[in-house]
């Protein structure tokens, strides 16, 4: 058989030399490719009658650069979704997304000590020109030395963690890194383990042929001892060698990166009162999926409409094909932090998905305030510890908020006097903005708690307080700034796992 040899153009050559040394897109990514492309087409494609259609292979047998070509152009200018070829991301877990192909140092081997009973092993650390990875356990610190958050008079054993080089010179990091701390378990009640992962950047890039050998001070075993209650001034030879090409593959997850392209959402009917009439760009898209086996981490790009203004707070949601809710968490630590504010990180474990596809909906909802005030008797003598069951009842636009108990108690964060705490019935549909007694704000204030450790009937409540520099005598005012809902908008996002 007589060879065909075909002479391209240059340009044409260069790309189809590109398009066949580029990786091969996985069968599940082809597979969707597939549905996708023929959705779009019975959306896009107009019904012809009485006309010769050609198939694919025709095509091909006749032209067939023109069909490569074709195919090629498919693949990129895909809407919707666009698989990124040539990357080689990888996320460990306590350490985040890293760039796999890029040069890193690992340290030779283990480094531990032992002093007076207590351990600190550095297990694992990587150096790149730009961050350090850490794996580093303490074992052994007795439970009784570690001081209660309350108190703020012990002195402490305080300082910061070195990096040194021979010459004298230091690592230097910028302020944000994140770490993740998980308790060692241990049939040991008396003493205290942890492991800490985490990620630390460098304020300015290094020569890796420069960290080859490291000596890391660790002032403290924690800081949340007293003072000389533990060795303290511990130091640790470091010696780095290349990392094996490919090392981080082995522990890494993959990561899927998505580039949405803008999907148009027609806005569902909403009251006169709403601003936007017309259909817009889907304001959520997916960003990066990484799948742990267990669990799929998402990476949600939200956009709301700048003409929402700031009175409207943004929530996702995720339903599955029965429309079932499904549970979003958070991610277990600051892994993946410094990140853009409109990056939306989510968990969501596969046991709970029960079925495809998932639709995930972004729920703008917004919160009207609403002062009440109410006056109460303090006493003549208020002091710690004094409790009140009042049990009346606010309304709240319409809506019934009880308000149950009044109590003074220590305060928590601050050197005030005295904390009152409100505890309410609880209710999703409103919040509590604000508290203040006699018109004065306080020096602090949050949320104590909730769940039904105060309510003896197993009523679920939620507590508000407030901390002041003195207590208050006799009848006094108390104004609650209560928030609820009064308009929401949404709009929704389908993705097969």
């Amino acid at each position: 058989m007589s060879e065909l040899n075909l002479k391209l153009p240059k340009e044409l050559e260069e790309t189809l030399v590109k398009y066949h040394t580029t990786p091969i897109p996985s069968a599940d990514f082809t597979a969707q490719l597939e549905l996708e492309l023929r959705h779009k087409v019975k959306q896009t494609q107009p019904e012809i009658k009485n006309r010769e259609r050609k198939s694919f292979m025709t095509t091909f047998r006749a032209r067939p650069v023109l069909a490569i070509l074709i195919a090629l152009l498919i693949l990129l200018a895909l809407s919707g979704v666009v698989y990124v070829l040539g990357r080689s991301l990888g996320y460990i877990p306590g350490y985040g997304i890293v760039d796999q192909n890029v040069a890193m140092l690992t340290l030779s081997e283990p480094v531990s000590q032992t002093r007076d009973g207590v351990t600190i092993s550095i297990e694992e650390m990587y150096i790149s020109s730009d961050k350090l990875y850490s794996t580093i356990v303490t074992k052994n610190i007795p439970n009784n030395l570690v001081l209660p958050m309350s108190d703020t008079t012990t002195v402490t054993c305080k300082g910061d963690w070195a990096y040194i080089f021979p010459d004298g010179a230091s690592l230097n990091f910028e302020i944000d890194g994140n770490a993740s701390m998980e308790p060692i378990d241990s049939i040991d009640f008396d003493h205290w383990s942890f492991r800490v992962r985490g990620t630390s950047k460098f304020s300015t890039p290094i020569n890796l042929a420069d960290a080859t050998d490291v000596t890391l001070k660790i002032p403290c075993v924690t800081s949340d001892i007293p003072a000389g209650s533990l060795p303290e001034n511990w130091e640790f030879h470091l010696h780095f060698v290349p990392a094996p090409k490919g090392m981080t593959a082995q522990t890494a997850f993959p990561v899927t990166e998505y580039a949405p392209s803008p999907i148009p959402t027609e806005i569902p009917a909403m009251p006169a009162s709403n601003i936007m009439a017309t259909p817009e760009v889907n304001p959520i898209s997916i960003q990066k999926v990484i799948d742990t086996g267990d669990t799929y981490i998402l990476f949600l790009e939200v956009n709301p409409p700048a003409n929402l203004g700031f009175d409207y707070s943004p929530n996702v949601l995720l339903f599955d094909a029965n429309g079932e809710n499904i549970f979003l968490d958070g991610p277990n630590n600051g892994e993946f932090e410094p990140k853009p504010e409109n990056i939306w990180i989510r968990q969501v474990k596969k046991a709970d998905i029960s079925a495809a596809p998932l639709t995930f909906k972004l729920v703008e909802q917004h919160w009207a305030s609403l002062p009440v005030s109410v006056e109460f008797d303090m006493g003549e003598n208020p002091k710690i510890g004094d409790e009140w069951q009042i049990n009346q009842i606010i309304n709240v636009n319409g809506i019934p908020k009880k308000l149950k108990t009044i109590r003074l108690v220590k305060p928590y964060w601050s050197s005030a006097s005295v904390r009152y705490d409100f505890v309410f019935s609880y209710d999703t549909s409103i919040g509590i903005k604000d508290i203040q007694i006699q018109g004065i704000p306080p020096v602090n204030s949050g949320e104590s708690g909730g769940g039904c450790s105060a309510c003896p009937t197993d009523e679920p409540v939620e507590i508000s307080g407030v901390e002041y520099n003195s207590f208050f005598i006799g009848k006094v005012q108390i104004t609650f700034t209560f928030v609820f809902m009064d308009d929401e908008k949404s709009w929704a996002l389908d993705w097969q796992p």
